[in-house]
């Protein structure tokens, strides 16, 4: 019994550990949606891409852009995308979480998340 709590004590911790590091190298951009497109470009990727972009956003590095995207293999894909959409359709303020990265798609910043209102991320 000991065993079973002790390894299951470790996976949780390993898990929360996991989950905080896994955007660690990211930041943070807060903004006003100006606009989102859904494409799928089976010449670049055979999984649908989700771009948007706030008022804020700048390009820099890869992002000559200025736009997020977010690939629909990643699991908060549908989450992501309801929640810009609803942020835009209102007009509430959002913060994106990006990593520095065009792994999506070569012109845009890699969305990690999206917090909607006061909500801190």
């Amino acid at each position: 019994m000991h065993r079973l709590r002790s390894r299951t004590f470790k996976i949780f911790f390993t898990t929360i550990f996991l989950g905080f590091t896994e955007f660690a190298n990211s930041a943070s951009l807060a903004g006003i949606s100006t606009g989102y497109l859904s494409y799928a470009d089976p010449a670049y990727v055979a999984n649908e891409t989700f771009f948007f972009q706030v008022n804020t956003s700048t390009s820099t590095g890869c992002n000559t852009t200025a736009r997020f995207a977010i690939n629909s293999t990643s699991k908060n894909f549908k989450t992501l995308i309801a929640t810009v959409m609803a942020a835009h359709a209102s007009g509430t303020p959002m913060t994106v979480n990006y990593s520095a990265n065009c792994t999506t798609y070569p012109n845009s910043y890699d969305a990690n998340y999206v917090c909607v209102g006061s909500l801190p991320c």
